[in-house]
């Protein structure tokens, strides 16, 4: 009776091992795929952030088409009713360019503030991958530790319910 007694402890023993290791690799399979998406996420805003740049340049882009006609009407409209382009009129054009830098300095402005915060979450999705997969291998390695405590338990719970294992091994 006593070897069915230990035979079940033994078998109890090794499911446990088993069961800890295979949570293991679940918790770590878990955390790759966090990892992952983690990736993913931070490639996404890159991407997002590549596209405000553009987006913003192309913006510039149109502000300088139109300061550019604005600045040749002025011009015509000036010297068809016969003034100099100097003076008055001369300032008038250069407060308008002054302007339409301004516009255009204040769109790269934005653009770069938001493309860099773009930037930070995809910094910290980055770093949340990396913690995952840290993680991961921390929960592999947990689970070496637990199926071995899991076997030494079960090695010293068989010998102290078995006299017979304590007399062979005493």
């Amino acid at each position: 009776m006593c070897g069915v007694m230990e035979a079940i402890m033994g078998i109890g023993m090794v499911a446990s091992a088993a069961g800890s290791l295979q949570q293991g690799r679940a918790q770590a399979s878990g955390m790759r795929m966090q990892a992952y998406q983690s990736m993913k996420q931070q490639q996404a805003y890159d991407t997002q952030a590549h596209r405000e740049m553009q987006s913003a340049e192309y913006e510039v882009e149109g502000i300088q088409r139109n300061a550019e006609r604005v600045s040749g009407a002025q011009a015509n409209a000036y010297l068809s009713t016969g003034l100099a382009l100097e003076g008055a009129p001369a300032e008038v054009m250069k407060d308008a360019a002054r302007e339409h830098a301004l516009d255009i300095a204040a769109i790269r402005w934005s653009a770069a503030i938001r493309s860099q915060n773009l930037l930070n979450g995809g910094d910290n999705a980055g770093f949340n991958a990396m913690s995952s997969l840290v993680g991961a291998s921390h929960a592999k390695t947990a689970s070496y530790y637990n199926a071995a405590t899991s076997i030494t338990s079960g090695f010293t719970s068989m010998y102290k319910n078995s006299p017979r294992l304590q007399k062979a091994l005493g």
